[in-house]
């Protein structure tokens, strides 16, 4: 199955079934050698970011469950996250070079990305200790999976998740006003979290109202593209300065360009944001359950044209 619920299942027996059906795809897809070992990692840290969310959805319902799951799952993925970091910053890198036409600015950004590549190649593990990071990775999602084999819910609708899912919109609501009253590279990521958190829910209960949650769920997503973009050129930025000897003597155009973008892209994200959070979370929340409700319910049979014995 999907990440979605069924709406004629009881919605906590569908969020245990589908948490445990990601954690268990994640740790297969992460298990297959197959797969290159960058597509393994991010495949990694996604299913790790969606498990969290579902989690997050059953925290009142099962505080001691998340208590052991949530931390547990940030943890196994913790280790891999440095490996993808050194990718973001090289493509950060050629985003940047793609998107700009200044001969100066194209120069500086291949210097870097050259720097770039040789420190990664210098910094990263050799092949034998990612596969062994990557083994114990299957290894802890293995233990949850046996785990969550064991829990049970009361049955419970909507009404049982709803509390949670208001919560998660409340906390992406109010970091996207905090990251535009007192702009800085952690509200903005901040931001970022707590509405990719919304947006895995959101699509586990997209079955509620498919055409007007896809866009809502879209515009979500846009959301996290740019501010994905501005984390990587926040820690773009934080290596530039970290290392200034690699860019000179170009390093100060190239964090004034790095400004330059950082501002176009929250700059898009503003709109967005207001679109997304314009209800406030209790409107948000009596809108889903709504929608929920009606999801539910029966479809009736449409009426076709009477046959001869009708009359």
């Amino acid at each position: 199955m999907s990440f979605r619920a069924r709406p004629d299942r009881k919605l906590t027996d569908e969020l245990l079934r589908v948490l445990r059906e990601e954690i268990d795809q994640t740790a297969r897809a992460v298990a297959d050698g197959r797969q290159a070992e960058r597509k393994r990692i991010q495949r990694a840290r996604k299913g790790t970011k969606r498990s969290r969310a579902l989690l997050r959805l059953l925290r009142s319902q099962a505080p001691s469950v998340y208590d052991v799951e949530n931390p547990w799952l940030r943890d196994s993925a913790r280790k891999l996250s440095s490996l993808r970091d050194a990718d973001a910053l090289v493509e950060a890198c050629d985003r940047l070079a793609r998107s700009d036409s200044d001969a100066t600015s194209k120069r500086a950004l291949a210097q870097l990305k050259a720097a770039l590549s040789r420190w990664r190649r210098e910094s990263r593990p050799d092949t034998a200790t990612v596969e062994r990071e990557l083994g114990r990775f299957v290894e802890r999602l293995g233990e949850s999976t046996q785990r969550l084999k064991r829990v049970t819910l009361p049955p419970g609708d909507f009404d049982a998740l709803a509390p949670e899912l208001q919560k998660l919109y409340r906390q992406a609501r109010r970091a996207f006003q905090t990251a535009y009253e007192q702009p800085s590279a952690p509200a903005f990521h901040a931001w970022r979290k707590a509405t990719k958190r919304l947006s895995y829910a959101i699509r586990f209960l997209r079955c509620a109202w498919p055409g007007e949650i896809k866009v809502f769920g879209k515009t979500l997503k846009k959301i996290g593209s740019l501010l994905g973009d501005d984390h990587d050129l926040a820690m773009l930025e934080t290596f530039l300065r970290d290392h200034a000897a690699i860019a000179r003597p170009s390093s100060a155009h190239l964090l004034n360009r790095l400004r330059i973008e950082v501002a176009r892209l929250r700059g898009e994200a503003e709109p967005l944001g207001q679109r997304a959070f314009a209800l406030k979370p209790r409107a948000f929340a009596e809108a889903m359950n709504s929608w929920w409700a009606a999801a539910r319910r029966p479809r009736t049979r449409k009426a076709g044209p009477a046959s001869k014995s009708d009359h």
